[in-house]
């Protein structure tokens, strides 16, 4: 991994990977993992996290990734944010992360894939039955200072998995959509005359992440109506 831009694509996966087991469901106590003592979520989470990202990233995955601090700042947030839901959804709002969802394309071109499919970061479905959904973004800058083709796809890319919603009869037209921004501060090269020597055995090293939450519910709802037209 030679480059910072790299290497904050994969701590950001060891971050996700947090977050994602934080607001897993245990399927003995109905519970999220996120509700226990603090304790049992940091022993859960360092169980597998080196064998799971090891699999996920491959060639990709380098020492330094996350540490110590990284679990524990994520936890604070991920707090954080299960709060914020909750005071949103309503206490007894359903949280699934890593949701897969997919539907065929009401148009068939040949020679390529006729379903669309994607994996939300995270769904809460409210007390009401509504569905919303949530997606971790790592990026060296807030949202806010996201160029605007940045946010036009990702724009675009929640307006078509609201639509996927429409195939499991979720309510699904008023629901509230975000950005997670995980942003990696002071990240630089903690070894550069052994990366100048050998650039594949480059570290990097941050002192802490930045979070955020960006609710783009206008303007998702104003795209839905342009993958409508793309998918009939």
């Amino acid at each position: 991994m030679t480059n910072k831009w790299d290497f904050q694509a994969a701590a950001g996966s060891a971050v996700h990977y947090i977050l994602q087991q934080y607001f897993t469901k245990d399927p003995d106590t109905g519970k999220i993992l996120g509700d226990s003592e603090r304790n049992l979520i940091i022993d859960k989470i360092n169980q597998n996290i080196e064998k799971d990202l090891k699999e996920e990233l491959g060639s990709r995955y380098r020492e330094g990734l996350y540490n110590e601090d990284t679990i524990e700042q994520a936890i604070i947030y991920a707090d954080q944010l299960k709060g914020e839901l909750r005071k949103l959804h309503g206490e007894e709002c359903e949280f699934y992360p890593e949701l897969g969802v997919s539907s065929p394309m009401h148009k068939e071109t040949p020679g390529k894939p006729n379903i669309l499919m994607g994996y939300i970061d995270l769904a809460v479905l409210d007390e009401n039955g509504k569905i919303n959904y949530y997606d971790y973004k790592t990026s060296p800058k807030e949202y806010s200072n996201f160029g605007s083709a940045k946010k036009l796809a990702y724009t675009y890319q929640l307006a078509a998995y609201g639509k996927l919603f429409k195939q499991y009869g979720l309510d699904y037209k008023d629901s509230d959509v975000g950005i997670l921004p995980i942003q990696f501060k002071e990240l630089k090269l903690s070894n550069p005359e052994e990366a100048h020597r050998n650039p594949r055995k480059a570290k990097f090293e941050y002192k802490t992440i930045g979070w955020g939450t960006e609710l783009i519910k206008r303007e998702v709802k104003q795209k839905m109506q342009a993958v409508d037209s793309q998918g009939n």
